[in-house]
């Protein structure tokens, strides 16, 4: 690896930290698929199950978000789910594979059911992190 290959691949990891911990993972991968791999809006709302107008939505925070000069820490985001947002970003960017980010989703999506089936003593712990 020469000196280029390591200042991209820094690029690359500053660019997913940023993301992770300025925006939501879901926001970064709809940031992601419709600004870095140029796909339509209609083709993010079908990968990631949802609507156009929902697409709409979360592009806008998105962007507003990016906007600000100094990063808004996400509420509730606990330091290991940004870190994996980071390394999904991040793998993602590397290789080149919007797939990566799509797979994603589904993570959350499931992370998500689990922690709302348990016990609400035990999600306001997920709060609290």
């Amino acid at each position: 690896m020469d000196a280029k290959d390591l200042r991209a691949i820094d690029n690359l990891l500053m660019l997913a930290e940023h993301f992770s911990e300025s925006l939501t993972l879901k926001q970064s991968i709809v940031y992601i698929l419709s600004e870095g791999f140029h796909y339509q809006l209609k083709e993010v709302a079908e990968m990631i199950n949802t609507t156009e107008t929902a697409v709409k939505a979360i592009l806008f925070r998105a962007r507003n978000r990016l906007a600000n000069a100094a990063p808004q820490k996400i509420a509730n985001a606990n330091l290991a789910e940004q870190k994996q947002a980071a390394a999904f970003i991040y793998e993602a960017l590397k290789e080149e594979e919007p797939l990566i980010l799509i797979q994603a989703i589904s993570v959350e999506a499931t992370n998500r059911k689990i922690r709302k089936n348990e016990p609400k003593c035990i999600q306001s712990l997920y709060m609290a992190a």
